[in-house]
């Protein structure tokens, strides 16, 4: 009976030993044993295939949702779980700095990734990375015919900077809004004429802001997720979170540039919102007007790749319709502050026209600004919206 007894011990023992120190390819042998009795078609590795739970209220309609796969891996490697962990973080990188340049500070978020690199508490935790991208889902098969192993993870990340914002910080943004174009839409009856100059609404929410002792003590914390979103949309906060000093006040248009910033994006969606929350934008009452301007500063062949054809008059009032721009019909090149302001006039219709319900009787006008003698020159490289009686 005793012999019996050790003889046990020493198969548990060795059991053991085995499951503790044996070669990574028996892991890959394993992940084969799936395929025991199949030739053809693929099996699933369990162990990484899930999708993540993204919590309540979540809606895939409000991210940019993107998937890669890798290239086809041996399943007996013994390195599967390395050659992983370096795709999804080289991917993750390649995602932020392709899909997620226009509203988060990418090389913020790319240094974070790199100095901090991803473990299961990114999935799961509560993290200002977290916030602003995630993993959506995983997933890793084995083809049985080959012995290949595949594996894909989808990344996503939210389309609007408000999404990565503090409760108190966004409620106190859409006050301060609020308190600045509120006013227009507050009447029974919207007036003839109303101008929206982006870059004056900026300053004031700024100085409503800077008044918000919540906004400051949340926006300087060390993990606030606001010092990953793009530097031009932290500027509609007095204080930036990553340097702890007031961020600078270049909220217009950069010398040369004709996309939006995620701030005047933001400002401009609000607007248009409220715009058609009115009984006046369903009778067809008004217009609305975008105009752009352009600083003195020498331009010198910027590429363009809008939609509109920006080689008429600066100050020709154009009807934005939802034809695109064909070869032959304007310049793929800006060469002049005429042709840069209409470029982002442009840009600010094309966002109005795109938040309007199809069938909704609403035009949108675009138009580029002239220069105003004596102004300062951050006014030349500004953005307003007029809602006008219909023209």
């Amino acid at each position: 009976m005793g012999v019996f007894e050790r003889s046990t011990f020493q198969i548990v023992v060795t059991c053991f030993l085995l499951g503790t120190f044996a070669p990574a390819s028996v892991a890959g042998e394993t992940l084969l044993s799936a395929c025991r009795g199949k030739h053809e078609g693929k099996v699933t590795d369990k162990s990484i295939t899930r999708r993540y739970d993204q919590g309540v209220g979540f809606n895939p309609s409000q991210y940019i949702i993107q998937s890669y796969t890798s290239s086809p891996w041996l399943a007996t490697s013994t390195d599967l779980e390395k050659r992983r962990e370096k795709f999804e973080t080289d991917k993750l990188k390649e995602f932020v700095r392709t899909r997620g340049a226009a509203m988060l500070d990418a090389p913020a978020v790319v240094d974070l990734v790199e100095r901090n690199g991803l473990s299961a508490s990114w999935r799961s935790g509560d993290t200002a990375l977290r916030t602003a991208v995630r993993v959506y889902e995983e997933r890793a098969d084995i083809d049985c015919r080959t012995g290949d192993y595949i594996y894909s993870v989808e990344f996503l990340l939210p389309k609007s900077p408000l999404q990565l914002l503090s409760y108190p910080l966004r409620m106190a943004l859409e006050d301060a809004l609020d308190q600045n174009v509120g006013q227009a839409f507050s009447g029974p009856v919207l007036t003839d004429a109303v101008t929206f100059r982006v870059n004056d609404i900026v300053e004031q929410i700024r100085r409503t802001l800077a008044a918000n002792q919540r906004v400051i003590s949340d926006s300087n914390k060390p993990d606030a997720t606001l010092r990953l979103l793009h530097p031009r949309f932290r500027e509609l906060f007095p204080i930036d979170s990553g340097t702890k000093q007031e961020t600078p006040r270049a909220y217009t248009f950069g010398v040369g540039e004709y996309r939006l910033s995620p701030g005047m994006i933001y400002i401009i969606e609000q607007i248009v919102r409220r715009l058609l929350r009115r009984s006046e934008s369903e009778q067809g009452r008004f217009d609305l007007v975008v105009r752009a301007y352009a600083d003195a500063s020498p331009v010198r062949e910027i590429p363009y790749e809008g939609t509109c054809d920006i080689g008429g008059r600066s100050n020709l009032l154009t009807e934005l319709t939802a034809t695109a721009r064909g070869e032959g019909s304007g310049p793929s090149f800006i060469t002049s502050n005429w042709q840069l302001s209409i470029a982002r006039a442009c840009e600010g219709a094309r966002l109005a026209k795109g938040l309007i319900p199809p069938g909704q009787p609403v035009r949108v006008f675009y138009s580029g600004g002239g220069v105003i003698a004596g102004a300062p020159q951050e006014t030349y490289r500004g953005i307003e919206l007029q809602l006008e009686r219909g023209l």
